[in-house]
């Protein structure tokens, strides 16, 4: 090995610190600080932030300082930036470890670990994604030893690699006591990947092999790991597949095996790291998650499950522009922070430290609970066209609508263009299906996972990346179950389905059609009643009972979900412009509120 330096060696690095106003019952003023800024002291880019609480409270902050460029192979160290104040003010930049002085030696993927026992740091790394080592300090990070290299630990996973990773994200210590590293392995560049642990249960003496995570889901990588009850892990998994989904695999023996990993749908993932925490909000336990929840680097987002990842909330959004690798520590006394890479152009640009309350993060960023009555009105499939030509009709009754898009993929750039236009107009653009298949009778033949996994999940992707990140989903044919109700929920907010009439019956007596407003954000699946042909002979007195139901639900304080298809008179399902303005002119006066989807909590 090459003379390595060791020794701490003070950088001059000054964290700015922007402060907040805390909400009524936020436990925490939140704040952000830009902890490291690429081209400063030396380092063209500063990247993988990672980030530990000590058992005295200091904070943490690693990262690799990159010498002469961005690229994740060349002249990086490893740097720390300690805080003892929660991340109010940094101490200037110190180098934890380098080799060769100017050679291009790569000292990355840090991963440290706390032991709760005599409050040791051990920090794991890597030199040249070739052999791997922990440092340990017994002061809090002041101080380091000497590396130590536990490659040989490595070696005893059944997967011939060449290339390893620590991390890069902080390890967990077990409630038995047990230390957990996480760690990735790799063929060769581009080639096959696997995600894994390596344990201690000596306190650091000594590591060795964990499980190797099964290979169900291929080419998973860098991974997070949290104890969700004793003895129980979980793993979240960067995979590096088309679906751009996390994979989630489990251990109840303490990392020493996994089952096979899942796509946990809800989660989507650009190809990046995120970052896992078990922590306890009001006496219970709770998971969050970290990662850019994009199909690219962008969004930085902290989510929270409170049933063990099961289902995810909405979250915060910490950085809607772009933002990368993250990494998350448990303030205590209700406040969390998330140490992250964003920029204004790239996602390399700077690692920021911010926190947030833990109230945030469980409630999320979604909208205010309903309070007047109110009608969704919502157009299926592909008449973006009309739809559009339609906007200055709803701008005059003062109107918006949530119009669910199916073949996504088929769409033009016009039509697209069009989306975004009633998007500007403040509508909502929800997902329809990637083909317009029946759910329940697809779920039958295989199973409700199986068609999020080929009917939404892939439309839910065309859509992020035109810029239409969808809250609702609308069934085709409105065919939906219990299963696929669940599968859905774990994606969208809310879904749209249908009701039928019995015979004779009227809409305004159909209960299943009317929601207590003060009762929406409980309810994941809302029925539906075809307008289409409202006001046309041979429709009856359709736009009589739509105003009968309009009128119930002012009297009642409910919400009522209606929709069509086309806006126009060509054959086909289709709501005439004379039709629809009808509609809009009678719930304006009877005083409803419009809501989109995106609109309910």
């Amino acid at each position: 090995m090459s003379e390595a330096r060791c020794i701490a060696v003070v950088l001059v690095m000054a964290a700015s610190c922007f402060f907040g106003v805390a909400a009524a019952g936020d436990d925490a003023t939140r704040w952000s600080c830009d902890v490291f800024v690429g081209g400063q002291d030396g380092y063209h880019t500063y990247r993988i932030p990672v980030m530990a609480v000590t058992k005295a409270g200091t904070l943490l902050a690693f990262c690799e300082g990159r010498k002469t460029s961005a690229s994740d192979r060349g002249d990086i160290d490893l740097l720390l930036n300690r805080s003892q104040d929660g991340g109010r003010n940094w101490s200037p930049s110190a180098l934890v470890h380098e080799e060769g002085g100017e050679a291009e030696i790569t000292i990355g993927n840090p991963c440290p670990v706390v032991d709760q026992r005599d409050g040791s740091v051990w920090l794991a790394f890597t030199r040249n994604n070739e052999r791997a080592f922990v440092m340990r300090s017994a002061d809090d990070g002041v101080s380091w030893s000497a590396p130590a290299e536990i490659t040989e630990a490595l070696k005893q996973f059944a997967f011939q690699w060449t290339r390893v990773g620590t991390g890069p994200v902080n390890g967990i210590q077990m409630q038995s006591g047990r230390l957990v590293l996480p760690v990735w392995l790799n063929d060769k560049i581009g080639a096959t990947y696997r995600s894994a642990c390596v344990v201690s249960d000596d306190h650091g003496a000594t590591w060795r092999a964990g499980g190797l995570v099964p290979d169900s889901v291929p080419n998973c990588n860098e991974c997070t790991v949290a104890e969700t009850e004793p003895g129980v892990l979980c793993m979240n998994l960067r995979s590096k597949n088309e679906a751009k989904r996390r994979a989630v695999a489990w251990s109840r023996d303490g990392g020493m095996t996994w089952t096979d990993p899942v796509y946990d749908h809800a989660l989507i993932d650009p190809v990046c790291q995120g970052s896992m925490l078990q922590v306890t909000y009001e006496g219970k336990p709770c998971l969050l998650f970290a990662n850019a929840s994009s199909t690219k680097r962008e969004r930085l987002t902290v989510r929270a499950s409170i049933d063990g990842g099961k289902t995810w909330t909405e979250g915060v959004v910490l950085r809607a522009g772009p933002s990368g690798y993250s990494c998350l520590a448990d303030l205590s006394e209700g406040g969390v922070a998330c140490l992250y890479e964003a920029g204004e152009e790239t996602y390399r640009e700077k690692i920021v430290f911010e926190t947030l309350a833990m109230r945030e993060v469980v409630e999320g960023d979604g909208p205010a609970a309903l309070v007047e009555p109110g009608v969704a009105l919502t157009f299926d499939d592909t008449h973006v066209a009309e739809w559009v030509a339609a906007i200055p009709l709803f701008e005059q009754y003062g109107a918006h609508a949530t119009f669910f898009v199916s073949n996504f993929d088929k769409l033009t750039e016009e039509q697209i263009a069009g989306l975004h236009r009633l998007k500007d107009a403040e509508h909502a653009i929800g997902c329809h299906g990637l083909r317009h298949r029946k759910a329940a009778e697809y779920a039958r033949e295989s199973s409700a996972e199986q068609y999020v996994a080929d009917e939404v999940t892939p439309a839910v992707n065309l859509m992020v990346n035109a810029g239409l990140r969808p809250t609702a989903f609308a069934y085709p044919s409105s065919n939906n179950d219990a299963a696929t109700d669940q599968a859905l929920l774990r994606v969208f907010r809310h879904l749209r389905s249908g009701a039928s009439l019995a015979e004779g019956q009227r809409l305004a007596d159909c209960d299943a059609l009317f929601t207590p407003v003060a009762a929406v954000s409980g309810r994941g699946c809302l029925n539906g009643r075809s307008i289409d042909s409202a006001g046309e002979s041979g429709a009856g007195d359709k736009l009589v009972q739509i105003r009968e139901a309009f009128a119930r639900a002012k009297e009642r304080g409910e919400a009522v979900v209606l929709y069509a298809h086309k806006i126009g008179t060509e054959p086909g399902h289709h709501i005439t412009l004379q039709g629809l303005e009808q509609v809009l002119k009678d719930a304006r006066e009877l005083g409803l509120k419009f809501y989109t989807f995106d609109e309910l909590p």
